[in-house]
């Protein structure tokens, strides 16, 4: 019988290591997450979970291709295997996993075509929401921006992608979810929970380049003006002229799709390398099933 030929993203190599800290982190934040609500207001075990991996998906922690086996989730997260089976298969329904024959669970890899039509709808939404949550950001909340964005640049400065991906993620949503507006937040989530796993393309491959000053900074002072407009350009802005290096490699991908193995390898050691200058033991874990990029770095 012939076998069928392993594509490159099923191929992909998977390191145990990394599953195993980020099942291991659930336990921490179903913990916080439980005293965050009074006991008749808790998820239920299942919600609980599905959060918990929509919040590694969007940060870029869970990588396109890898499989997720839901017995082995299900222990490590000292749970039985139905809540974890009903998050997957809602997370399938989002497009954020694929299900492939035998129950073969893995995160989605996004062909070019498909990221594009996706970023066409964020810059709809994220300048909207952006331009929402301006007259409701007060000094503090700036403040706590702004020290995310300066950890996000020197998180890429020390090339620890991890953190820099989860500081480009608090800001982002620090910003959305401000907007006031819940439903508009969870549209930005679902697409961010298809699109997060491909950031990993993003460092070192397609790090942001910009003509001028990072947009992210464009986008602060904006805030701090509380000129809407302009925020929601530079948050445009930062989609289209932060992500063009990115959206060549993923033109890069399209033409050759085993490039995907071989990109995610070199991101892999370049982390592996640069583990003892890492910040993974800083990242707190908030109720809102996201992490927070700290920095401790002198």
């Amino acid at each position: 019988m012939r076998t069928a030929k392993k594509t490159a993203t099923e191929a992909l190599p998977v390191s145990e290591s990394h599953l195993n800290e980020v099942l291991r982190n659930f336990k921490k934040y179903q913990t916080i997450k439980d005293q965050s609500k009074p006991s008749t207001e808790r998820s239920n075990l299942a919600s609980q979970i599905f959060e918990y991996l929509s919040g590694q998906l969007m940060q870029g922690v869970l990588q396109p291709g890898q499989r997720l086996k839901i017995r082995e989730l299900a222990k490590y997260m000292g749970t039985s295997e139905t809540p974890v089976r009903e998050a997957l298969i809602q997370l399938v329904r989002d497009r954020a996993l694929e299900m492939k024959e035998g129950y073969f669970i893995r995160v989605r890899r996004l062909g070019l075509a498909e990221y594009l039509e996706i970023r066409n709808i964020r810059l709809a939404l994220e300048p909207l929401a952006a331009a929402q949550a301006t007259i409701r950001l007060d000094s503090v909340a700036l403040k706590q921006l702004t020290e995310t964005h300066k950890r996000l640049i020197l998180a890429e400065k020390k090339h620890d992608y991890k953190i820099a991906l989860q500081c480009n993620f608090d800001f982002h949503f620090g910003i959305y979810r401000a907007s006031g507006m819940p439903q508009l937040t969870e549209l930005l989530e679902r697409l961010w929970v298809q699109v997060g796993p491909m950031m990993n393309f993003l460092y070192p491959h397609g790090h942001p380049q910009y003509d001028g000053p990072h947009q992210h900074v464009q986008v602060l002072k904006a805030l701090k003006a509380k000129d809407t407009q302009a925020v929601r350009q530079a948050i445009s802005a930062d989609l289209i002229e932060g992500g063009r290096n990115f959206v060549s490699v993923l033109e890069e991908i399209d033409r050759r799709p085993e490039r995907a193995d071989e990109l995610l390898a070199i991101r892999n050691a370049a982390l592996v390398a640069s583990s003892s200058n890492s910040l993974s033991n800083t990242i707190s874990i908030r109720p809102d099933h996201s992490s927070h990029c700290e920095s401790n770095y002198s």
